[in-house]
């Protein structure tokens, strides 16, 4: 499930209301403040989204280099896990949070 970009379902608001164990009026209260919530949290990723995009006509050429070398990257990745050599990658999580 994608939060925060209208991929929101029912079943996440009937999860909610199973885990809180509720009923009645305070499920219908529940289910309210989920939709407010989503209403907010999707206008405010509109508003956020629509100002990037303005802001990013300005620097085209940095986001197209960036955008192709994290998609050359990704690519070159896949192509290392495909062909079986995914386990000469790095450990991410040990690299940023050190060895446990």
């Amino acid at each position: 499930m994608i939060h925060g970009v209208g991929a929101e379902t029912g079943s996440q608001a009937l999860l909610l209301a199973g885990v809180a164990g509720v009923t009645g009026v305070t499920g219908v209260v529940i289910l309210l403040a989920f939709v407010v919530g989503l209403l907010i949290s999707n206008t405010l990723v509109a508003v956020v989204s629509a100002s990037g995009f303005i802001g990013a006509q300005r620097l085209r050429t940095v986001y197209v280099i960036v955008g192709a070398v994290a998609g050359l990257a990704s690519l070159l990745i896949g192509f290392v896990f495909i062909s079986g050599f995914g386990t000469e990658l790095p450990d991410l999580q040990e690299l940023i949070f050190g060895k446990s």
